[in-house]
């Protein structure tokens, strides 16, 4: 429930929009019978999660490589996947904050209450701020993909701490 939370406040703060993590339902063993609802499987975030992760992971695998790591993936991507699961979330969202922009550059909105909202929408918010710096969608993704990824894990060492703090034996059951 924490991680979920970290990541729709994390994303609320960065595109202005949560993932609604929290609303994928609760989380539970694969091998029971409520782990298995296809539906909270399939969920949006739970998908971007997931993917997140995995991508995570073969990006930690690929640096125990070094510099050779191409040649352990020469034949296909290990991250490619992941990384279009990913971008399929973010990619819409920044094409959205882009087009304001562009729009309110432009003049073709009006100027009231529209405009004003979407102009307060580019100023509060990370993308916003990148949007407003750059138009280079590649750098403002990875900017945006750079902070979640922060922010996602820091919350995790946070929790495993405050588990650690406050019961000294969960962390002789984890640790060997």
């Amino acid at each position: 429930m924490i991680s979920r939370f970290t990541l729709d406040s994390a994303t609320e703060f960065l595109f202005g929009k949560s993932v609604g993590s929290l609303s994928a339902g609760l989380v539970y063993p694969k091998n029971s019978l409520p782990g298995q609802n296809g539906e909270h499987i399939n969920h949006r975030s739970n998908v971007f999660a997931r993917a997140l992760s995995e991508a995570q992971a073969q990006a930690m695998l690929r640096n125990s490589f070094g510099v050779v790591w191409r040649l352990a993936e020469f034949w296909s991507d290990r991250i490619q996947k992941n990384m279009e699961v990913c971008h399929g979330f973010i990619d819409p969202i920044l094409k959205d904050a882009l087009e304001v922009k562009r729009s309110i550059k432009e003049g073709e909105k009006s100027v009231g209450q529209d405009c004003t909202a979407e102009k307060g929408f580019l100023e509060d918010t990370l993308l916003g701020h990148l949007v407003n710096c750059t138009e280079d969608h590649a750098v403002i993704r990875d900017e945006i993909m750079n902070i979640l990824i922060a922010s996602h894990d820091t919350v995790r060492s946070l929790a495993y701490l405050h588990s650690l703090f406050f019961n000294p034996n969960y962390g002789r059951r984890r640790l060997p």
